[in-house]
């Protein structure tokens, strides 16, 4: 059984860490409120700039000559610490499920995604830090390594609500696709972009590879801004369930107290009472 003086370190260590996980929880708020905004319009913007890259062909075959290994390139998107639940665990186990050593290639942003794949015998071949979102983020250093690649997938956080995040997958498309012979007699061929229905200027070929690498760019940076903002709610939801179980842990120790020290003052009582007793 524990002491009076014990349970009491215990009470206010709790008392400690409902402090910690209410003020953990003030900033995630505040973070959430910075760039929930921003992430929900990028959002909006990007899946409509996608779907038109997406209805993009050329004439002919589209890779233009380049040569890519023969492996495909996984980017994971995780935390920067392990404050955010289970949401890292589940990406991971995603991409684990995903992996074949023999032709899948791993790059990291953030330290936690890495941890856990080392964690699980896989090292990828490069980490990158979670990049301060109310700053330009430059994605150019992870497009290098995507360009070199057959084909790309990246796994990221992403944003619900406050209290659901889910495990998000998309493929970049690093190519525009060939125009196929059947697609201008499909019903919705009206949905493709083809150099027949459009002037390209100067050359077709100049505004493909420049909307290539600006829709990589893109499509990085908000899978960035999507994690980054369900990090933020799975912290904020996190820290609000330590804080409550904090607040219940220390309010139990702290009837524990009472109950030690009542159970103190008897025995002193009752000692006062037998020597008294035994001196008459």
């Amino acid at each position: 059984m524990s002491t009076v003086n014990e349970l009491q370190q215990q009470y206010e260590q709790f008392g400690v860490i409902g402090e910690l996980t209410e003020a953990l929880e003030g900033i995630a708020s505040y973070r959430i409120r910075q760039v929930k905004d921003r992430v929900l319009i990028s959002r909006q913007f990007f899946r409509e700039l996608w779907g038109l890259y997406q209805g993009l062909r050329i004439e002919g075959h589209s890779d233009k000559g380049r040569v890519h290994k023969a492996r495909d390139l996984f980017i994971v998107v995780t935390s920067s610490s392990g404050l955010t639940g289970d949401i890292d665990d589940a990406i991971i186990q995603q991409v684990l499920t995903d992996y074949s050593s023999t032709s899948v290639d791993i790059i990291t942003i953030g330290v936690r995604g890495g941890a856990l794949l080392h964690s699980q015998g896989v090292t990828p071949i490069r980490g990158f830090k979670q990049p301060e979102i109310t700053q330009p983020i430059d994605t150019s250093p992870i497009v290098s390594y995507v360009t070199q690649y057959r084909r790309t997938f990246v796994y990221y956080q992403e944003f619900q609500s406050l209290t659901v995040q889910s495990v998000g997958k998309i493929e970049l498309i690093l190519e525009a696709q060939a125009l196929k012979q059947d697609e201008m007699t499909r019903l919705d061929h009206d949905n493709l972009i083809v150099a027949a229905e459009y002037l390209f200027e100067p050359t077709e070929a100049a505004v493909v590879e420049y909307l290539e690498h600006v829709m990589l760019g893109v499509a990085l940076t908000q899978m960035i801004l999507e994690s980054q903002l369900s990090q933020f709610a799975a912290r904020f939801t996190s820290m609000i369930g330590a804080n409550t179980r904090a607040v219940e842990a220390g309010q139990e120790t702290y009837l524990h107290w009472l109950a030690a020290r009542r159970r103190e003052r008897d025995e002193t009582a009752r000692e006062i009472v037998n020597a008294i007793g035994g001196l008459q």
